[in-house]
């Protein structure tokens, strides 16, 4: 399954957030993590919404710290 979390702001992310360990577990799951920052959405003039993302590594991780 393909996730898309959307947070604040990606570079401010820390290993004790809920969102961090969201991603750790569904990666660990064997899913494909992608982190949104609210900044880096848009609306296009299609009407449709677009964002960068930023795909978290995939492997088996220990503790949210080694997520980044």
């Amino acid at each position: 399954m393909k996730l898309g979390i959307i947070v604040n702001d990606i570079q401010s992310e820390q290993g004790g957030y809920t969102t961090t360990h969201l991603a750790m577990s569904a990666t660990n799951l064997g899913h494909e993590v992608w982190y949104m920052g609210v900044a880096d959405l848009a609306y296009g003039p299609d009407e449709k919404t677009y964002g960068y993302a930023c795909r978290v590594k995939n492997k088996k991780y220990r503790s949210g710290d080694y997520l980044w």
